[in-house]
């Protein structure tokens, strides 16, 4: 009876194990993104997909250029991001960058709609820009700013003047 037992108790200990590990990996899942944050994709794919929500006359030679708008945006805002990841190009040269992609896209959206057609995406991008807003000044109250844990210079360790 007593070699049962044991059988019994470390399929037992098997189960717990196997809970445990199952709980720490979705927990590791939970942590890996922070909240609030998108993937680029995403957040581009959304932006689109509200722009043939909200404007409902586009005909099919807008939406055609529209994709081709959205796509070489897409491609260089995430070329951009690895630029600034890598620590190739001081920040704020990167941020000029992107403010000047999204100036070029907003463009080229003007060329391809009509005048009450860019009356709606400009609205659009104006709320756009007022939730990123919030939410960058959400982000720095809470300590998590666009520098995390560094100083403006990158420094791990920021001098309190900076």
């Amino acid at each position: 009876m007593k070699p049962f037992n044991l059988v019994l108790k470390l399929v037992d200990m098997k189960k717990n194990i196997i809970v445990l590990l199952s709980m720490l990996t979705f927990s590791i899942g939970a942590m890996a993104q922070p909240p609030g944050r998108m993937d680029p994709n995403e957040m581009i794919a959304r932006e689109k997909q509200n722009i043939y929500k909200k404007i409902t006359d586009l005909s099919d030679d807008q939406k055609l250029l529209i994709d081709g708008i959205y796509e070489e945006f897409g491609d260089t805002m995430i070329e951009t991001r690895k630029e600034m990841r890598n620590g190739n190009v001081p920040r704020e040269q990167m941020r000029e960058k992107m403010m000047s992609t999204l100036a070029e896209k907003d463009a080229l959206m003007a060329d391809v709609l009509n005048e009450d057609q860019l009356k709606i995406y400009d609205e659009m991008m104006a709320s756009n820009k007022k939730q990123m807003e919030q939410m960058r000044q959400k982000r720095q109250q809470q300590g998590q700013g666009p520098q995390g844990d560094r100083g403006q210079d990158g420094d791990m360790n920021p001098s309190p003047d900076n």
